[in-house]
């Protein structure tokens, strides 16, 4: 049995302890330093990267009922403020459509770690990640400010990195 045990048929993740290890699991060969080593960064990694993604889910989805019960104060800590003589209709059904794709996401990447499907959740933090984080970031930076542009593509970018490795590790 290693470290991290992928069950295929139902697909759940198991991480077991360094205790309940015994060279004989292994072929009954003896475990070897590097081999350890790169099971104990998987496991780490695995283990950063789910509580990325319920970080990722649960801010999702409480910032996208924040745009929809208050769309301007969202529109301020998403980085843009929007003017009160600017404020329209049209302008608060945009920041709605924003707030459901807020909610979608979170409540997806949510869902699919309850059942753990982590890699799944891995190809939508990185897609999310670079796509949407990114060309928010650059939207953010010339029509806000560069720093809350900074700010919103910087994380995004850091969890696709995450999400990627995981992928590369365990996919």
């Amino acid at each position: 049995m290693s470290l991290l045990s992928f069950s295929w048929v139902d697909y759940k993740v198991q991480i077991l302890t360094w205790s309940s290890f015994r060279p004989s699991e292994f072929n009954n060969q003896p475990r070897k330093p590097l081999q350890r080593r790169f099971q104990m960064a998987t496991s780490t990694l695995l283990l950063l990267f789910k509580s990325i993604s319920i970080i990722f889910g649960v801010s999702t989805v409480i910032t996208g009922i924040q745009a929809l019960l208050n769309p301007i104060a969202f529109s301020k800590t998403f980085g843009i403020t929007v003017p009160k003589e600017k404020d329209t209709p049209i302008l608060r059904s945009y920041i709605t459509l924003m707030a459901t794709r807020q909610l979608a996401t979170g409540t997806s990447v949510l869902l699919l770690a309850r059942i753990g499907h982590y890699i799944s959740v891995a190809y939508i933090l990185m897609v999310a990640g670079i796509i949407v984080a990114g060309t928010d970031g650059v939207f953010i930076a010339k029509n806000g400010s560069v720093k809350m542009g900074i700010v919103h593509a910087g994380p995004g970018f850091v969890i696709a990195a995450v999400a990627a490795a995981t992928i590369w590790l365990e996919g």
